[in-house]
């Protein structure tokens, strides 16, 4: 059984509870700049190449998905009142592009951080941000 990225359970309960915090934060709404950004896309051979590893075990196609990243947000992540402009991935000016930052790049966009326990058990700990 193939699902469908956009209508299961989880996206909708993930969904929720970011439009929630959305809508209640305070910290964040108050030291970000959070303007919604427009950007051009040009170039999806990162997506393809995401979605030709999981095309067996989705039901959406890959036009659904670009779609669906064209009508999702992207916000600025900066401070508030920053000067110059508006950026989402701040981390594509912060580090010079060489292969050691290429991997920490990576590392900050997938956000995904082990985490070992008193009792040497290994946990995942998976940020997804919404932008």
């Amino acid at each position: 059984m193939k699902i469908n990225l956009y209508t299961n359970n989880y996206f909708n309960s993930c969904k929720n509870k970011s439009l929630d915090f959305k809508n209640n934060d305070t910290y964040y709404s108050n030291t970000l700049c959070l303007k919604n950004i427009k950007i051009k896309y040009n170039d999806y051979k990162s997506y393809y190449k995401s979605y030709e590893n999981v095309k067996d075990f989705i039901s959406n196609k890959f036009s659904e998905i670009i779609d669906y990243s064209k009508t999702s947000e992207k916000l600025c992540v900066l401070q508030k009142n920053h000067s110059g402009k508006c950026n989402c991935n701040p981390h594509n000016i912060i580090f010079k592009k060489t292969n050691e930052t290429k991997k920490i790049i990576n590392k900050i966009i997938n956000s995904i951080s082990k985490i070992i326990s008193r009792n040497n058990m290994t946990y995942l700990s998976i940020h997804i941000i919404w932008f």
